[in-house]
């Protein structure tokens, strides 16, 4: 319990989740020009975050058009 608890106290990345390739995957998106300050952690047990810097390519008017984007 002690080593579970570490986890999130520390924010780290929950076990099986492994950041960079998260951060690869997104990045892959032909929408996606750059990904950079990506964070994973769980905020509690069973409760993952996520949070990046996405920028997405300059070939579409950012306007509304770079929220279609993302993925719920």
């Amino acid at each position: 319990m002690l080593r579970e608890s570490g986890r999130v106290f520390l924010e780290a990345a929950p076990k099986g989740m492994d950041p960079d390739v998260i951060g690869h995957t997104l990045a892959a998106d032909p929408g996606v020009f750059e990904v950079h300050g990506l964070h994973v952690w769980e905020v509690t047990s069973g409760f993952t975050a996520l949070s990046a810097h996405v920028l997405v390519s300059g070939d579409k008017p950012c306007l509304g058009e770079c929220h279609a984007v993302r993925r719920p």
